[in-house]
């Protein structure tokens, strides 16, 4: 800030050749004007501070004089301005001045208000004015004072609610910050913990966490500032604090489930400084750590000692080895293993039973009825044990059992006897609970004997699929129809030799087997008749009488195309179908649509093949399909299918799509492909087996991917082929390229090039070898 003076000799003699060029008339070439004028005046129009708007101060303080700038619009200064200073608190030396030639003016000492926070100095000149703000900060601190007293009672190590707080005040009252306040024992002795805190913005020292540490009694706190009085707290009673420890007496050995624990077990709780809790009276429970079940009896409360007594404890649940938890506040322990035993036997229980069984047949895994206590736990107790038909109705067969020494009476030879439908039984013995199943579905029993609904031909031809085919309905010993999908039902041949395709079939959701395409092959020499034996089981048959054979009529089939001939090998999901049909040629290559054809699946539980040719997926495995012409079972055309283990499992195959013919010469090349089927596939070991054959006769190249890793093992012929891809492969990837070379003359028939995956991985580390399938290339004459 400037103070301002007197004018300076410039500024003098400036102002005197003004005063005498007016009174020439401003003259300079003698010529007669208009008088001199005056200058215009100048209006204050801002008031600004030379140091700024804004300062800072200490209540009580003066603070030097404070010069102001007065301007017109333009920003000239205005010369001999009044200027007059005013204040919201405090006293100013001088409230009035006048502007100098550069327009300045300066107030004189402003001692600042005692009440901290802001200030206001204004000056005014004319219509003009401003404001200079200066905040009063409060003076040294003199003294300390609660602003919250410490509570009178308090628990030992637990922080004190609420918490104490003072603040440092100076000689006007004024809270100040940033002082330092500490917390110690003044008397009573013990520890202290939090015992430090800074005043904040608002000048309040806080003891958030302040607690008294030691044993019970009577405690004054000291609070001090460096340089302030000391300022003591009320006193203070300390009680016991949060439960730390937990001392058991009277833990069990061993216990049984159910009763009560003899002695009572005692839990005495202190806190972290060894002081019972003697009050307030603490709540102690016990629960189970370890071995499931429950406790009962398991909550009670400290007495005047600090101790909790259960009368009533017991261990309920399952027998185990278990563990206790007794817990109070915060602290816990845990006992060691106590061994639960069964409690006395009060009831029965079901053991196992199974959901289904059949009519008049014992039960395929017997029920097993046990003698338990009240909780279900097996009790080696020797009584009679005795079934009934609880609903449902009909009759029960071989129902009373004595249980073993296990306490299990195990019911070998029951029988459910009556129509269909659901059951529940009960089981009763002296003194206990009785026992109830859950619903057992009573099944028509086992196939003891077929109702013959349409006989087969009486007279049938080679090789030509029985003009009527045989219905049978299963029935069991009771006469009652056998009406469940799923019944094997299989055709033989009496009397005579040869082979029956399509021999064997399911019954229906009706329990209604119907035979397609039952197909009677003659081994060269044509009988003159067979009987037909349909059995499901062993129990179960049913002999038709003779059956006469004569030779077809001739057809002309010279050859057969299954499906297409670029294409034989198949990899179908289990529950899949593909719908192919085959067709008949006669010489020269002419279609003869005529011809019906006859399928046959050389493992019908693998894959299925209806009378139109198309497959149906049945489970996982490998068959030949074939198809001949009717009459003409010498001519055929097959398709070999390959059914996955799993439908969303990776699967290793090949782009080779017919068998590898085996004959002098040819070669044939195919790409070994891992098609991941949706999961991303991080590493895969692939194993191909390879017949000795071509191994000894060097009738197998390869050629690795990148990612991938080929090896030879000669002493299981088989190729190992290791793929690895750091981000993990998805849809399908080419492995290897195999070429294969053959015909050599010591080459056997009937043999396969077999693909199995040994380990297929995910990026997750997913080993899914378990759900991965290979494929087998046949390779025929």
């Amino acid at each position: 800030m400037r103070v301002p003076g007197s004018p300076t000799v410039v500024q003098a003699a400036a102002a005197l050749l003004f005063l005498l060029l007016a009174a020439c008339g401003g003259g300079g070439d003698g010529n007669t004007g208009p008088g001199p004028t005056n200058p215009p005046v100048r209006v204050p129009a801002s008031v600004t501070f030379e140091g700024g708007s804004t300062a800072t101060g200490t209540v009580g303080v003066a603070l030097p004089a404070v010069t102001v700038l007065v301007r017109t619009a333009d920003g000239l200064p205005v010369a001999r301005a009044s200027v007059s200073f005013s204040v919201s608190a405090g006293s100013l030396a001088s409230t009035s001045a006048q502007t100098d030639d550069a327009g300045r003016a300066s107030s004189g000492a402003w001692t600042l208000g005692t009440t901290a926070g802001t200030q206001t100095l204004t000056a005014t000149a004319g219509p003009a004015s401003g404001a200079l703000v200066v905040t009063a900060r409060a003076g040294t601190a003199v003294r300390l004072e609660f602003v919250t007293a410490a509570p009178a009672t308090v628990r030992a190590g637990v922080p004190m609610n609420p918490a104490p707080s003072l603040r440092a005040v100076d000689q006007f009252n004024n809270a100040t910050t940033g002082v330092q306040v500490s917390a110690t024992i003044q008397t009573g002795g013990g520890t202290i913990s939090g015992g430090s805190a800074t005043a904040d913005a608002a000048g309040v020292a806080t003891f958030t966490g302040l607690s008294i540490g030691g044993t019970i009694g009577t405690r004054v706190l000291a609070f001090s500032s460096q340089g302030l009085p000391v300022v003591a707290s009320g006193a203070i009673a300390v009680d016991p604090g949060l439960a730390s420890a937990i001392t058991l007496t009277n833990v069990p050995a061993t216990a049984r489930a159910g009763i009560v624990v003899v002695p009572a077990v005692e839990a005495t709780v202190s806190d972290a400084f060894g002081n019972a809790l003697t009050k307030p009276s603490t709540a102690v429970t016990i629960s189970m750590a370890q071995g499931g079940g429950s406790v009962a009896g398991g909550t009670a409360t400290t007495d005047a000692t600090g101790k909790a007594t259960f009368p009533a404890l017991a261990v309920e649940g399952l027998i185990g080895d278990k563990r206790l938890r007794v817990s109070a506040d915060q602290a816990s322990v845990t006992t060691g293993i106590i061994p639960l035993f069964a409690g006395p036997a009060a009831s029965l229980a079901i053991a196992f039973q199974p959901a289904r069984t059949d009519n008049a047949a014992p039960f395929a895994q017997p029920i097993r009825v046990q003698v338990a206590d009240r909780f279900g736990n097996a009790v080696g107790d020797v009584r009679d044990v005795t079934a009934a038909i609880a609903s449902g109705g009909g009759a029960i067969v071989a129902n009373t059992v004595r249980s073993d020494a296990a306490g299990v009476a195990t019911f070998s030879l029951l029988k459910i006897v009556g129509l269909s439908g659901p059951r529940t039984l009960s089981f009763a013995a002296a003194g206990l609970t009785s026992a109830l199943t859950a619903p057992i579905q009573l099944d028509p029993g086992p196939v003891r004997g077929f109702v013959m609904l349409q006989p087969p031909s009486p007279v049938v031809a080679h090789g030509v699929p029985f003009a009527q085919q045989p219905v049978l309905q299963a029935a069991d010993t009771s006469g009652n129809l056998i009406k469940r999908s799923g019944i094997l039902v299989r055709a033989t041949l009496l009397d005579a030799s040869g082979e029956l395709l399509n021999e064997s079939t399911l019954t229906d959701a009706a329990g209604v087997a119907t035979y397609q395409q039952l197909t009677y092959l003659a081994p060269g020499t044509l009988p003159p008749a067979f009987r037909l034996r349909f059995s499901s089981g062993t129990q179960a048959v049913l002999t038709t009488g003779s059956v006469g054979v004569q030779l077809p009529v001739p057809t002309g089939v010279s050859g057969v195309l299954y499906g297409a001939s670029t294409r034989k090998l198949y990899v179908m999901d289990a529950g899949t179908s593909l719908p192919l049909t085959a067709a008949a040629f006669g010489p020269g290559g002419a279609p003869m649509p005529g011809v019906p054809m006859v399928y046959t699946s050389a493992n019908a539980a693998v894959v299925d093949v209806a009378s139109n040719g198309t497959l149906r997926a049945m489970a996982p495995g490998s068959a030949w399909v074939r198809a001949f012409g009717a009459g003409s079972p010498s001519v055929r055309d097959s398709v070999y299918v390959t059914v996955p283990r799993d439908a969303t499992g990776p699967v290793v195959m090949t782009t080779q799509l017919v068998p590898i013919v085996v004959r002098p010469g040819l070669s044939h090349d195919f790409d070994l492909v891992l098609d991941t089927r949706g999961t991303t596939v991080g590493a895969a070991t692939i194993l191909v087996g390879v017949p000795q054959e071509l191994v000894k006769n060097s009738g197998i190249a390869w050629q690795g991917s990148p990612g991938t890793q080929i090896g030879f093992d000669t002493g299981f012929n088989t190729l190992r082929i290791s793929y690895v891809n750091a981000t993990g492969a998805t849809g399908q990837v080419v492995l290897a390229k195999i070429r294969i070379n053959t015909g050599q003359p010591d080459f056997f028939v009937d043999r396969e090039i077999v693909i199995t995956p040994q380990e297929v991985v995910s990026v997750n580390l997913v080993n899914l070898a378990g759900r991965a399938t290979g494929v087998n290339i046949p390779l025929v004459p």
